[in-house]
């Protein structure tokens, strides 16, 4: 299921993404890249994106 997500781009070049003005993750470049293949990298950032798939990610790491 597709949910609704800002994506903001930290100090440090990770990205910080917020439902509902919450924060669900921080997340590395590569694996930005990985989640959202056409993603360009900018600061600020809106998508509806499958949280299960960052779900996915933690379980493997």
């Amino acid at each position: 299921m597709k949910t609704h997500v800002v994506i903001k781009k930290s100090v440090i070049g990770w990205f910080n993404l917020y439902k509902k003005g919450k924060l669900i993750a921080n997340l590395p470049p590569e694996t930005m890249k990985e989640l959202l293949p056409d993603f360009t990298g900018g600061y600020l950032a809106c998508c509806e994106m499958d949280l299960s798939l960052i779900n996915k990610l933690t379980e493997v790491e």
